[in-house]
Protein backbone atom coordinates (compact mmCIF):
# COMPACT_ATOMS: atom_id res chain seq x y z
CA UNK A 1 0.00 0.00 0.00
CA UNK A 2 1.43 2.87 -1.03
CA UNK A 3 0.28 5.44 1.57
CA UNK A 4 1.67 2.50 4.16
CA UNK A 5 4.71 3.87 6.35
CA UNK A 6 7.90 1.58 5.91
CA UNK A 7 9.70 -0.74 8.60
CA UNK A 8 12.88 -0.35 9.71
CA UNK A 9 12.31 -3.92 11.18
CA UNK A 10 15.25 -6.48 9.35
CA UNK A 11 13.54 -9.60 8.00
CA UNK A 12 13.24 -12.86 9.69
CA UNK A 13 14.10 -15.76 8.84
CA UNK A 14 11.29 -17.82 7.18
CA UNK A 15 10.91 -21.71 6.39
CA UNK A 16 8.44 -23.52 4.92
CA UNK A 17 7.55 -27.22 6.63
CA UNK A 18 5.12 -28.85 4.01
CA UNK A 19 2.41 -30.88 5.43
CA UNK A 20 0.90 -32.88 2.95
CA UNK A 21 -3.05 -33.71 3.49
CA UNK A 22 -4.36 -36.50 1.26
CA UNK A 23 -7.50 -35.56 2.68
CA UNK A 24 -7.75 -38.09 0.22
CA UNK A 25 -8.52 -37.74 3.31
CA UNK A 26 -7.01 -39.27 0.30
CA UNK A 27 4.34 -3.55 -17.14
CA UNK A 28 8.14 -4.77 -17.60
CA UNK A 29 9.71 -7.88 -17.84
CA UNK A 30 8.53 -10.90 -16.31
CA UNK A 31 10.83 -12.06 -13.50
CA UNK A 32 10.52 -16.06 -13.82
CA UNK A 33 9.57 -18.39 -11.12
CA UNK A 34 12.88 -19.34 -9.00
CA UNK A 35 13.89 -22.59 -7.85
CA UNK A 36 12.61 -22.98 -4.09
CA UNK A 37 14.80 -21.09 -1.32
CA UNK A 38 17.27 -22.85 -0.45
CA UNK A 39 18.70 -20.80 2.55
CA UNK A 40 20.88 -22.52 5.22
CA UNK A 41 19.23 -22.97 8.86
CA UNK A 42 21.12 -21.16 11.61
CA UNK A 43 18.88 -23.03 14.33
CA UNK A 44 17.38 -25.88 14.07
CA UNK A 45 14.55 -26.02 12.11
CA UNK A 46 14.44 -28.03 9.22
CA UNK A 47 12.42 -28.38 5.95
CA UNK A 48 10.26 -31.78 7.84
CA UNK A 49 7.52 -32.72 5.84
CA UNK A 50 4.85 -34.46 7.56
CA UNK A 51 1.76 -36.19 5.59
CA UNK A 52 -1.87 -36.71 6.98
CA UNK A 53 -3.30 -39.58 4.90
CA UNK A 54 -6.64 -41.10 4.15
CA UNK A 55 -6.02 -43.29 7.25
CA UNK A 56 -6.08 -40.03 9.56
CA UNK A 57 -8.60 -37.69 7.83
CA UNK A 58 -10.73 -40.99 6.64
CA UNK A 59 -12.66 -38.75 3.86
CA UNK A 60 -12.10 -38.56 -0.01
CA UNK A 61 -11.65 -35.56 -1.61
CA UNK A 62 -12.70 -34.85 -5.13
CA UNK A 63 -11.13 -31.74 -7.73
CA UNK A 64 -11.13 -29.56 -3.99
CA UNK A 65 -11.58 -25.91 -5.33
CA UNK A 66 -11.45 -23.88 -3.00
CA UNK A 67 -10.04 -24.24 1.35
CA UNK A 68 -11.11 -20.89 3.49
CA UNK A 69 -10.13 -20.34 6.78
CA UNK A 70 -12.88 -18.73 9.04
CA UNK A 71 -13.24 -15.99 11.51
CA UNK A 72 -14.43 -19.11 13.65
CA UNK A 73 -10.96 -20.37 13.43
CA UNK A 74 -12.57 -23.58 11.72
CA UNK A 75 -11.20 -24.61 7.63
CA UNK A 76 -13.54 -25.23 5.35
CA UNK A 77 -12.99 -27.23 1.89
CA UNK A 78 -14.96 -26.82 -1.36
CA UNK A 79 -15.31 -30.46 -1.95
CA UNK A 80 -15.83 -29.64 -5.61
CA UNK A 81 -16.49 -33.30 -7.09
CA UNK A 82 -18.33 -34.64 -3.58
CA UNK A 83 -20.68 -31.77 -3.87
CA UNK A 84 -19.93 -30.59 -0.31
CA UNK A 85 -18.57 -28.23 2.18
CA UNK A 86 -15.96 -30.40 5.01
CA UNK A 87 -15.39 -28.27 8.03
CA UNK A 88 -11.91 -29.27 9.95
CA UNK A 89 -10.57 -28.40 12.58
CA UNK A 90 -6.68 -26.65 12.75
CA UNK A 91 -5.61 -30.03 13.51
CA UNK A 92 -7.10 -31.43 10.08
CA UNK A 93 -9.88 -33.33 11.85
CA UNK A 94 -13.00 -33.37 10.23
CA UNK A 95 -15.72 -31.57 12.31
CA UNK A 96 -18.62 -32.38 10.07
CA UNK A 97 -20.01 -32.19 6.12
CA UNK A 98 -22.51 -30.17 5.08
CA UNK A 99 -25.79 -31.04 3.04
CA UNK A 100 -25.62 -31.10 -0.70
CA UNK A 101 -24.33 -28.46 -2.11
CA UNK A 102 -24.35 -28.75 -6.28
CA UNK A 103 -20.07 -27.90 -7.58
CA UNK A 104 -19.11 -26.05 -5.12
CA UNK A 105 -15.77 -23.77 -6.05
CA UNK A 106 -15.36 -20.93 -3.77
CA UNK A 107 -16.53 -20.42 0.38
CA UNK A 108 -16.19 -17.03 2.41
CA UNK A 109 -17.77 -15.93 5.87
CA UNK A 110 -19.22 -13.26 6.57
CA UNK A 111 -19.07 -11.77 10.66
CA UNK A 112 -22.40 -13.31 11.38
CA UNK A 113 -20.33 -16.81 10.53
CA UNK A 114 -22.78 -17.86 8.11
CA UNK A 115 -20.80 -19.59 5.28
CA UNK A 116 -21.08 -18.19 2.02
CA UNK A 117 -20.25 -21.13 -1.13
CA UNK A 118 -20.48 -19.74 -5.20
CA UNK A 119 -20.91 -22.59 -7.40
CA UNK A 120 -20.31 -21.01 -11.02
CA UNK A 121 -24.24 -20.16 -11.24
CA UNK A 122 -25.86 -16.87 -10.88
CA UNK A 123 -26.68 -18.06 -6.93
CA UNK A 124 -24.98 -17.06 -3.44
CA UNK A 125 -25.58 -19.73 -0.98
CA UNK A 126 -25.42 -19.51 2.55
CA UNK A 127 -24.67 -21.94 5.73
CA UNK A 128 -25.98 -20.72 8.83
CA UNK A 129 -23.60 -22.04 11.21
CA UNK A 130 -24.74 -20.12 14.32
CA UNK A 131 -28.58 -20.97 14.15
CA UNK A 132 -27.68 -24.78 14.45
CA UNK A 133 -25.31 -24.80 17.02
CA UNK A 134 -21.80 -24.92 14.43
CA UNK A 135 -23.28 -28.57 13.59
CA UNK A 136 -22.92 -28.34 9.89
CA UNK A 137 -24.63 -31.19 8.82
CA UNK A 138 -27.53 -30.28 10.52
CA UNK A 139 -28.00 -27.04 8.55
CA UNK A 140 -29.82 -26.43 5.31
CA UNK A 141 -27.90 -25.17 2.35
CA UNK A 142 -30.22 -21.97 1.69
CA UNK A 143 -30.04 -19.43 -1.59
CA UNK A 144 -29.21 -15.86 0.11
CA UNK A 145 -28.96 -13.87 -2.97
CA UNK A 146 -29.67 -14.61 -7.05
CA UNK A 147 -27.51 -12.22 -9.19
CA UNK A 148 -28.33 -11.76 -13.39
CA UNK A 149 -29.08 -14.19 -15.08
CA UNK A 150 -26.20 -15.08 -16.52
CA UNK A 151 -23.74 -14.71 -14.32
CA UNK A 152 -21.22 -16.83 -13.27
CA UNK A 153 -19.90 -16.14 -10.19
CA UNK A 154 -16.53 -17.92 -9.03
CA UNK A 155 -15.19 -15.86 -6.34
CA UNK A 156 -16.90 -14.28 -2.46
CA UNK A 157 -15.79 -12.44 0.09
CA UNK A 158 -17.22 -10.97 3.28
CA UNK A 159 -16.62 -7.42 4.97
CA UNK A 160 -18.02 -5.36 6.86
CA UNK A 161 -20.30 -6.02 10.24
CA UNK A 162 -23.57 -6.44 8.38
CA UNK A 163 -23.16 -9.61 6.30
CA UNK A 164 -22.09 -7.59 3.80
CA UNK A 165 -20.09 -9.47 0.70
CA UNK A 166 -18.61 -9.05 -2.77
CA UNK A 167 -18.88 -11.73 -5.73
CA UNK A 168 -16.66 -11.99 -8.70
CA UNK A 169 -18.77 -12.39 -11.88
CA UNK A 170 -16.49 -14.03 -14.44
CA UNK A 171 -19.25 -14.18 -16.91
CA UNK A 172 -20.17 -10.40 -17.31
CA UNK A 173 -16.32 -9.11 -15.56
CA UNK A 174 -17.75 -7.73 -12.93
CA UNK A 175 -17.81 -7.69 -8.80
CA UNK A 176 -21.00 -7.37 -7.44
CA UNK A 177 -21.63 -6.33 -3.88
CA UNK A 178 -24.00 -7.05 -1.53
CA UNK A 179 -25.68 -4.74 0.98
CA UNK A 180 -28.34 -6.56 2.99
CA UNK A 181 -31.10 -6.16 0.08
CA UNK A 182 -29.58 -6.79 -3.45
CA UNK A 183 -26.74 -7.45 -5.54
CA UNK A 184 -25.31 -3.86 -7.19
CA UNK A 185 -22.36 -3.89 -9.56
CA UNK A 186 -19.04 -1.86 -7.90
CA UNK A 187 -16.36 -2.91 -10.72
CA UNK A 188 -17.31 -3.02 -14.18
CA UNK A 189 -15.96 -4.53 -17.41
CA UNK A 190 -12.64 -2.96 -18.08
CA UNK A 191 -8.98 -3.54 -19.38
CA UNK A 192 -7.35 -1.08 -17.11
CA UNK A 193 -6.93 -1.14 -13.05
CA UNK A 194 -10.24 -0.46 -11.27
CA UNK A 195 -11.91 -2.49 -14.30
CA UNK A 196 -12.64 -6.19 -14.36
CA UNK A 197 -11.69 -9.09 -17.02
CA UNK A 198 -12.78 -11.81 -16.47
CA UNK A 199 -12.46 -12.04 -12.71
CA UNK A 200 -11.84 -15.50 -10.77
CA UNK A 201 -11.25 -15.15 -7.01
CA UNK A 202 -11.26 -12.57 -3.89
CA UNK A 203 -10.54 -11.67 -1.07
CA UNK A 204 -11.53 -9.23 1.80
CA UNK A 205 -9.58 -8.39 5.19
CA UNK A 206 -12.06 -9.64 7.08
CA UNK A 207 -9.62 -12.61 8.45
CA UNK A 208 -9.15 -14.37 11.49
CA UNK A 209 -7.38 -12.12 13.77
CA UNK A 210 -6.77 -11.34 17.37
CA UNK A 211 -9.16 -8.92 17.01
CA UNK A 212 -11.76 -9.11 14.54
CA UNK A 213 -13.31 -5.76 15.06
CA UNK A 214 -10.22 -3.99 13.63
CA UNK A 215 -10.81 -4.97 10.24
CA UNK A 216 -14.91 -4.41 9.84
CA UNK A 217 -14.42 -0.93 8.86
CA UNK A 218 -12.13 -2.12 5.62
CA UNK A 219 -14.39 -2.34 2.89
CA UNK A 220 -10.75 -3.11 0.68
CA UNK A 221 -10.57 -6.15 -1.40
CA UNK A 222 -7.73 -8.36 -3.83
CA UNK A 223 -9.16 -10.33 -6.63
CA UNK A 224 -7.63 -11.92 -9.43
CA UNK A 225 -8.85 -12.49 -13.02
CA UNK A 226 -7.83 -13.60 -16.29
CA UNK A 227 -7.23 -10.48 -18.72
CA UNK A 228 -4.28 -10.04 -19.95
CA UNK A 229 -2.88 -7.71 -17.83
CA UNK A 230 -3.69 -6.27 -14.42
CA UNK A 231 -4.38 -9.82 -13.57
CA UNK A 232 -4.35 -8.75 -9.59
CA UNK A 233 -5.57 -5.92 -8.37
CA UNK A 234 -5.91 -4.42 -5.20
CA UNK A 235 -8.82 -2.12 -4.52
CA UNK A 236 -9.05 0.61 -1.48
CA UNK A 237 -12.35 0.41 0.23
CA UNK A 238 -15.03 2.84 0.11
CA UNK A 239 -18.62 3.17 -0.46
CA UNK A 240 -20.19 2.73 -4.07
CA UNK A 241 -19.87 6.36 -4.61
CA UNK A 242 -17.39 7.66 -5.20
CA UNK A 243 -15.40 4.59 -6.87
CA UNK A 244 -12.89 2.46 -5.24
CA UNK A 245 -9.77 3.37 -5.89
CA UNK A 246 -7.05 0.87 -6.40
CA UNK A 247 -3.78 0.80 -3.64
CA UNK A 248 -1.35 -0.23 -6.06
CA UNK A 249 -0.96 1.34 -9.77
CA UNK A 250 0.85 0.63 -12.72
CA UNK A 251 2.89 3.51 -12.42
CA UNK A 252 4.44 1.83 -9.59
CA UNK A 253 6.14 -0.70 -11.87
CA UNK A 254 6.02 -3.61 -9.50
CA UNK A 255 5.96 -7.27 -9.59
CA UNK A 256 1.86 -7.52 -8.73
CA UNK A 257 1.55 -6.49 -12.45
CA UNK A 258 4.78 -6.88 -14.39
CA UNK A 259 4.91 -11.05 -13.76
CA UNK A 260 1.42 -11.41 -15.01
CA UNK A 261 1.46 -10.55 -18.39
CA UNK A 262 0.34 -12.88 -21.33
CA UNK A 263 3.46 -11.55 -23.45
CA UNK A 264 5.29 -14.76 -24.40
CA UNK A 265 8.80 -13.43 -22.25
CA UNK A 266 8.34 -16.68 -20.10
CA UNK A 267 7.88 -18.72 -23.55
CA UNK A 268 6.09 -21.76 -22.52
CA UNK A 269 4.66 -20.36 -19.10
CA UNK A 270 1.47 -18.90 -19.04
CA UNK A 271 -0.05 -17.31 -15.92
CA UNK A 272 -4.12 -17.98 -14.46
CA UNK A 273 -4.20 -16.62 -10.93
CA UNK A 274 -6.84 -18.45 -9.65
CA UNK A 275 -7.47 -17.35 -6.18
CA UNK A 276 -5.64 -15.33 -3.75
CA UNK A 277 -5.12 -14.45 -0.12
CA UNK A 278 -3.66 -11.66 2.69
CA UNK A 279 -2.23 -11.88 6.20
CA UNK A 280 -2.46 -9.23 8.62
CA UNK A 281 0.28 -7.87 7.71
CA UNK A 282 -0.71 -7.49 4.37
CA UNK A 283 1.25 -9.72 2.64
CA UNK A 284 -0.53 -11.39 -0.45
CA UNK A 285 -0.57 -14.88 -1.58
CA UNK A 286 -1.76 -15.56 -5.00
CA UNK A 287 -1.95 -19.64 -5.90
CA UNK A 288 -1.75 -19.68 -10.38
CA UNK A 289 -3.22 -22.80 -11.82
CA UNK A 290 -1.55 -22.73 -14.80
CA UNK A 291 1.93 -21.58 -13.44
CA UNK A 292 0.87 -24.90 -10.61
CA UNK A 293 2.91 -21.77 -8.53
CA UNK A 294 2.42 -19.70 -5.08
CA UNK A 295 3.24 -16.04 -5.72
CA UNK A 296 3.64 -14.17 -2.55
CA UNK A 297 3.84 -10.85 -2.59
CA UNK A 298 4.34 -7.26 -0.01
CA UNK A 299 2.29 -5.15 0.84
CA UNK A 300 4.12 -2.45 -1.64
CA UNK A 301 3.43 -5.26 -4.76
CA UNK A 302 6.89 -6.38 -4.77
CA UNK A 303 8.02 -9.98 -4.40
CA UNK A 304 8.84 -11.53 -1.22
CA UNK A 305 12.31 -11.45 -0.52
CA UNK A 306 14.11 -13.35 1.77
CA UNK A 307 16.14 -11.43 4.67
CA UNK A 308 19.16 -11.47 2.57
CA UNK A 309 17.31 -9.83 -0.44
CA UNK A 310 18.21 -12.76 -2.50
CA UNK A 311 15.82 -15.38 -3.04
CA UNK A 312 12.58 -14.80 -3.79
CA UNK A 313 10.40 -16.44 -1.75
CA UNK A 314 7.20 -17.64 -4.37
CA UNK A 315 7.72 -21.32 -5.40
CA UNK A 316 5.97 -24.34 -7.24
CA UNK A 317 6.44 -26.17 -10.20
CA UNK A 318 3.46 -29.44 -11.99
CA UNK A 319 3.81 -32.42 -9.98
CA UNK A 320 2.62 -34.02 -6.82
CA UNK A 321 5.67 -33.16 -4.73
CA UNK A 322 6.05 -31.60 -1.42
CA UNK A 323 6.33 -28.14 -3.03
CA UNK A 324 4.22 -28.91 -6.18
CA UNK A 325 0.98 -28.52 -7.61
CA UNK A 326 -1.60 -30.05 -10.33
CA UNK A 327 -4.08 -27.24 -11.32
CA UNK A 328 -4.78 -25.45 -7.97
CA UNK A 329 -7.51 -23.62 -7.36
CA UNK A 330 -7.53 -22.45 -3.82
CA UNK A 331 -5.29 -20.75 -1.31
CA UNK A 332 -6.19 -19.07 2.16
CA UNK A 333 -3.68 -18.02 5.08
CA UNK A 334 -4.15 -18.62 8.64
CA UNK A 335 -2.41 -16.12 11.22
CA UNK A 336 -4.07 -16.37 14.69
CA UNK A 337 -3.38 -17.90 17.87
CA UNK A 338 0.27 -18.13 17.22
CA UNK A 339 -0.15 -20.04 13.97
CA UNK A 340 1.00 -19.10 10.31
CA UNK A 341 0.14 -21.26 8.27
CA UNK A 342 -0.85 -21.24 4.16
CA UNK A 343 -3.03 -23.67 2.34
CA UNK A 344 -3.71 -24.79 -0.69
CA UNK A 345 -6.72 -26.49 -2.36
CA UNK A 346 -4.05 -28.77 -4.62
CA UNK A 347 -7.45 -29.65 -6.97
CA UNK A 348 -5.62 -32.08 -9.78
CA UNK A 349 -3.77 -33.83 -6.76
CA UNK A 350 -7.10 -34.38 -4.87
CA UNK A 351 -5.48 -32.71 -2.02
CA UNK A 352 -5.02 -30.00 0.66
CA UNK A 353 -1.17 -28.93 1.60
CA UNK A 354 -0.41 -26.96 4.54
CA UNK A 355 2.99 -25.02 4.62
CA UNK A 356 3.56 -24.19 7.98
CA UNK A 357 5.92 -21.21 8.51
CA UNK A 358 8.74 -21.78 11.52
CA UNK A 359 9.26 -18.72 12.11
CA UNK A 360 7.36 -15.04 12.16
CA UNK A 361 7.36 -13.23 9.00
CA UNK A 362 8.44 -9.48 8.76
CA UNK A 363 6.54 -6.50 7.61
CA UNK A 364 6.82 -7.39 4.12
CA UNK A 365 8.82 -4.33 2.97
CA UNK A 366 11.51 -4.83 1.05
CA UNK A 367 15.03 -4.26 2.90
CA UNK A 368 16.48 -0.71 2.29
Amino acid sequence: MKTAKRSNRSWWYIAWIFLAWGLGLSCGQKIPLPPTPDIPSTTLEQFLPFAWGSDALQVDLSAPEDIFTGLDRLLYVADTGNDRIIMLDKAGRVQGISQPVPNPVAIGQDNLLNLLIVNETNVVYKIDLVAHRHLIAEAPVETLAVGVDNAVFTGVAAFGAQGNFYVTDKQNSRIWRWDGEALKPVIFQGTGVGTANAPTGITSFLIPSGNIANSLDNEGFIFTQMGEVFKIQWIGGGNVFPPFAPQISPSDNVDFFNHFKNDGLDGDIDYLPEDVAVDNSGRIYVIDSKADSVFIFNRNGEFLMDRNQIHILSFGGTGSGEKQFRNPKGIAFLDADDDQVLYVADTGNNRILRFKLSSEFDSGFPKR
